[in-house]
Parts: C-alpha cells; sequence; structure tokens
C-alpha cells in the first residue's frame, strides 16, 4: 500500500510541475517581446529634403507624406507585430530629392513588423528587427 500511496502523491504533483513549466515559458516569452510603444495619435518626421512625415491616429489610420505625394492607410497590431499599409500615394511626378526618397519610404513603412522607442526617436523595424526607418517627432 505504501508503494501505491507514494505513486499517488507523485501523479498527483506531476499538474502542479507541469503548470510551473507552462508558466516559465509563458513568461520568458514575454520577456523576448518587448511591447510596442503607445503609437496612437502620434506625429513623426524623417531627415529627408522635404522630410517625411508619418502620422499615426488612434482609430488605426496611417497618413503623411513620402516627399512628394501625400498618402494614407491604415496601421494596425495584430499578433504582436505592427503593420502598416497597405497605402495608397497621390501620383504626382517629382523630378525633386523629394520624389527619389518617396519610393523607398513607402516600402519601408509596409515592411514595418515592429518598433521602439529610443533616444525620443520612433525606429521602425523589419521581421528581424533592422532599422528600416529612425523618426523623430514631428514640430
Amino acid at each position: 500500500m505504501a508503494q501505491s500511496s507514494s505513486f499517488r502523491s507523485r501523479l498527483c504533483a506531476w499538474p502542479a510541475l507541469m503548470a510551473v513549466v507552462a508558466l516559465s515559458a509563458l513568461l520568458g516569452a514575454c520577456a523576448q517581446a518587448p511591447a510596442l510603444p503607445e503609437l496612437g495619435d502620434t506625429r513623426w518626421q524623417g531627415d529627408g529634403n522635404p522630410p517625411t512625415q508619418l502620422r499615426l491616429d488612434a482609430n488605426g489610420q496611417a497618413s503623411g507624406f513620402g516627399g512628394c505625394n501625400r498618402f494614407s492607410g491604415r496601421w494596425r497590431i495584430d499578433g504582436g507585430q505592427l503593420r502598416l499599409g497597405p497605402l495608397a500615394a497621390t501620383r504626382m511626378m517629382c523630378l525633386t530629392p523629394g520624389g527619389e526618397q518617396e519610393g523607398p519610404f513607402l516600402a519601408s513603412l509596409e515592411a514595418t513588423r515592429s518598433a521602439r522607442l529610443e533616444g525620443g526617436h520612433l525606429l521602425l523595424l523589419d521581421a528581424q528587427g533592422q532599422v528600416l526607418q529612425s523618426l523623430q517627432p514631428a514640430r
């Protein structure tokens, strides 16, 4: 009978052990994925000439200026990732430096999967955590 009681107490300890293991895994996953900054109702600008602009409304609307054209679209947090787009832009032809920076700027917005604040700048990151854009608060 003693052997049966020992087996039973080990069997009863199993769910508690599994709960501890699951909680540890969950806390470890939370520690690895940094929280996204609060982005609703924020305005940012880049260093370009003219400066690029990005506005993120609290209702999920993204809009701004790519250097030549205005753009708009949606932004959202989806599965812990930041998603911008699809974005639509006006189609003015620009033969200025602003026109040259626009395509890469809009492409980087749509490739964004995360963001972090660093030194007052908003860093937009790709899926591998590489910086796509560094934007400062708009004046």
